[in-house]
């Protein structure tokens, strides 16, 4: 329905741009959040927003309206977590309740991985 569509890209507009994390808010090491991140990422968001991030994993299909893509989308520290504990309403983001603070960062950590295009994949550790 138009009403959800509106809903959604409402609150697209609404995660601005990506702001960095101070050093003192870091659970841990880059390499460790890193790390982290790509695990969670590949147990729980990989097969919707694709192994590269771009919305395209083999669930994104069934998926209304489709996946953020993460080259286009980039959601800060703070609206990414809240999409991850919530959910997106009117959206097929569902909530990961489970998962710690720790993990949470460390998945958007990864996630803000793909903002960029690294030329090879040792680039992609910060």
């Amino acid at each position: 329905p138009a009403d959800e569509i509106e809903a959604v890209s409402a609150y697209a507009q609404s995660l601005g741009e990506a702001g960095d994390l101070p050093a003192n808010a870091r659970w841990a090491p880059d390499a460790t959040l890193f790390e982290a991140g790509r695990r969670v990422y590949d147990t729980h968001c990989a097969r919707c927003h694709g192994e590269g991030g771009s919305g395209n994993g083999r669930d994104a299909a069934k998926r209304d309206p489709r996946p953020a893509n993460f080259h286009e989308t980039r959601p800060s520290y703070p609206a990414a977590g809240q999409a991850i504990r919530a959910g997106v309403p009117g959206s097929a983001m569902e909530a990961w309740p489970l998962l710690t603070p720790g993990e949470i960062q460390a998945v958007t950590f990864y996630v803000r991985t793909f903002y960029r295009a690294p030329a090879s994949t040792a680039e992609m550790v910060p």
